[in-house]
């Protein structure tokens, strides 16, 4: 059995000169990377830190990062992402919910956990400062004097959690995904079936961390003998040409597929700072029909991909390869499921559907064991499989809706919950909502998530407030939002109502109702 780790560490023992990570001067090579991330872990490893044990990680996107992923897992630890956009309360809560054994954070956000780590007493490690002179924190320095050699541990085995990501929650607070070994190892062990990347290319890492497509970035890469390159660029929001002009080499992309359609806007897909591309894999969105054709009149010899899944399935379940002969105009599917998946469509009425369409329903050794310490929620998507009540088998609900051709394709019909994708992120209206909700001087909350074009799934967010306190207006809203509530989750407008919300006959608000003004608000 491969652990997360083991992929890193094969590269490391036939290519230990390659590069592992190029950040533009700041390069580093795999020998470099293992002994910086052996010497992380046995620091760790010293103090404590043993299987399942959390270990949260607050850094840019940069070698630092990815020696800290490497060395939780070295030293046999769970590694959980934190981002900087997420307000200050949100990380609060994630920790006091984790209840990690150390916090490695760069000396940047220090200010922003110092007084978080006093009141939870988590020990931390600044991983970017050389010496720490009150003694309060492990340093770089630190971390330098310990042994290069990795760290020996015993105790940790494939049902032992690798990392938990947090997606959104209906009940306001987010849901940290449980993700073993055993998991990510079939995803990264498979990803080779259907991907076939060649040894030595250069892949964008353009996920975040806390955006689990960083887990094809990094291990599908260091398992291929590939070199990361991280798209730290944030105006990239506007003109994602800006990854490419600075990074013109790379020749693997994994990414939603509306950072491509914008290059295609602006008239970009032609130019040369694109044509290393041979792999560009899409996720997350819909892909607007005719881009691929774009695409493959563009860029030579660049091959597509279409994945579906959800972080609760180790990123994907389905895959698909577009063909160069498709059509403008034609639907793409997510694709057939890949190896090791069972997959059931099961109707309104509780049966399972050859065809569908239906709620899809997966199985596999990829799957989740459930939420971080939230049973109910475990409970509610993780079910018995539905073939056999008697077989020892979880199975996850999705929560979308599939069909499936006579040809065994699979295509996206439409989710069958409260959750949407906003900025490629899939996120709970109610936990919008909910925080909302606590904002003193709101009444009720209405989220809506709004799609303006058929051909992009992938909505606007519009807030209803109803409210009589004359302190609340659209700029008080918005700034009380980013104390709880990460950047994808803010809104694209916020409408503050004194009356009640517009209702249907039967009591329940008219949301057809609401949208209209929102379409007022698009004209």
């Amino acid at each position: 059995m491969n652990y997360q780790q083991d992929f890193f560490e094969k590269t490391v023992k036939n290519f230990p000169s390659k590069l592992a990570v190029q950040d533009g001067k700041k390069n580093i090579t795999y020998k470099e990377l293992d002994k910086f991330s052996n010497k992380l872990g046995n620091l760790l490893h010293d103090n404590g830190c043993r299987s399942n044990d959390r270990v949260c990680i607050l850094t840019k996107k940069n070698i630092n990062q990815y020696a800290s992923v490497l060395g939780i897992l070295k030293s046999g630890s769970c590694w959980v992402p934190l981002s900087d956009t997420f307000p200050e309360k949100r990380i609060e809560l994630l920790l006091k919910m984790l209840e990690p054994k150390f916090l490695i954070v760069e000396e940047v956000f220090y200010s922003k956990i110092s007084n978080m780590i006093k009141k939870q007493k988590i020990k931390l490690i600044i991983i970017d400062k050389y010496e720490s002179k009150k003694n309060t924190y492990f340093s770089k320095k630190d971390i330098l004097k310990k042994k290069d050699i990795k760290p020996k541990v015993d105790d940790i085995c494939s049902s032992d959690l690798a990392y938990i990501i947090f997606t959104s929650g209906s009940t306001g607070k987010p849901k940290g995904v449980m993700v073993t070994h055993e998991n990510t190892s079939h995803f990264i062990r498979n990803s080779n079936v259907y991907f076939k990347p060649k040894r030595g290319l250069k892949y964008a890492h353009v996920s975040e961390l806390t955006f689990d497509p960083s887990i094809f970035d990094m291990f599908v890469c260091w398992k291929n003998v590939g070199t990361i390159v991280p798209f730290n660029k944030q105006a990239y929001k506007i003109n994602p040409f800006i990854y490419f002009k600075e990074n013109k080499g790379v020749n693997v992309v994994f990414c939603v597929p509306s950072l491509f359609k914008k290059l295609e806007d602006l008239n970009k897909l032609k130019s040369s700072k694109l044509s290393k591309i041979k792999h560009l894999i899409f996720t997350g969105e819909k892909i607007p029909n005719g881009l691929p054709t774009s695409l493959y009149k563009s860029i030579k010899n660049i091959k597509i991909y279409n994945l579906y899944g959800a972080t609760e399935t180790a990123i994907l379940s389905h895959w698909h390869q577009v063909p160069k002969s498709i059509k403008p105009d034609e639907d793409i599917p997510v694709g057939k499921p890949i190896p090791n998946f069972q997959v059931f469509l099961v109707n309104e009425k509780n049966e399972i559907s050859k065809n569908g369409p239906g709620f899809v329903h997966v199985y596999s050794p990829q799957v989740s064991p459930g939420y971080w310490r939230n049973p109910f929620a475990t409970n509610l998507q993780f079910i018995q499989n539905p073939k056999d009540n008697s077989l020892p088998q979880k199975v996850y609900k999705i929560g979308d809706m599939l069909r499936k051709d006579q040809k065994g394709y699979y295509y996206f019909l439409g989710r069958a919950d409260n959750q949407v994708k906003i900025r490629g992120h899939r996120i709970e209206l109610e936990e919008v909502e909910n925080s909302i909700k606590q904002i003193e001087g709101v009444a009720d909350v209405i989220a809506i998530a709004y799609n303006r074009t058929a051909k992009v799934s992938n909505s606007d967010l519009f807030i209803f407030i109803r409210s009589n306190s004359s302190k609340i207006d659209k700029s008080y809203i918005n700034k009380e939002i980013k104390k709880n509530l990460p950047i994808f989750m803010i809104p694209t407008d916020i409408f503050i109502l004194k009356e009640d919300f517009p209702r249907t006959l039967n009591g329940k608000v008219d949301k057809k109702e609401l949208t209209k003004k929102i379409l007022k608000y698009l004209a």
